[in-house]
């Protein structure tokens, strides 16, 4: 058995009983003065806002990258790379990702591994809970995203009014019992438990 904790066991997961996901996280903003601000501080729902399961260890394995527009109206249209971070809904605040990820281009499934164990959220109350709308009613786990920085109304996107950056994680879903529980275990003699 490998040393690396998610690759060394990337052959032990229970594919079969084991869906794989899609994480889709799109953020929009719109034109202000020449530049299209992500603001600092807002966290949004990945769609479709599915649960995050307290029984259940998600594996991300790639992400994919992309605005609607083209990658080099994208690349000349930043001064500095805007910045995605995840957290998961329980966390309030604490992110996922050990630090942001810089979106200086496109990227087409680039490996990207990580691990989120599912927790339970025990109501409505819980940190970061001011982050979502009260109008959602829901008592389970959710992924959150944010994306912050500036891109500027170049002269290709003149005319258009706003600007949708889009994220595509792949992760698979893993429910069963012996496999999390060795996952844990090697995870937490490494430091790594999430």
């Amino acid at each position: 058995m490998k040393d690396n904790i998610i690759e060394g066991r990337l052959h032990d997961i229970p594919y079969f009983t084991s869906p794989p996901l899609l994480f889709t996280y799109e953020q929009v903003a719109n034109v202000m003065a020449g530049t299209y601000e992500f603001a600092e501080g807002l966290k949004q729902t990945f769609t479709p806002s599915r649960p995050i399961s307290p029984n259940a260890l998600y594996m991300f394995d790639t992400v994919d990258f992309a605005a609607d527009m083209g990658e080099v109206d994208y690349q000349s249209a930043r001064d500095a790379a805007p910045q995605f971070s995840m957290y998961l809904q329980s966390d309030g605040g604490s992110p996922k990702m050990r630090e942001p990820l810089a979106l200086v281009k496109y990227f087409n499934t680039v490996p990207y591994k990580m691990s989120i164990l599912g927790k339970e959220l025990l109501g409505q109350a819980y940190p970061g809970s001011a982050a979502v709308s009260p109008t959602q009613d829901f008592f389970y786990n959710r992924l959150m995203g944010s994306i912050v920085g500036t891109l500027n109304q170049v002269p290709a996107l003149l005319g258009k009014t706003d600007v949708t950056l889009t994220l595509v994680f792949t992760a698979q879903e893993i429910t069963d019992r012996n496999f999390i529980s060795d996952f844990v275990a090697r995870s937490e003699a490494a430091g790594k438990v999430q």
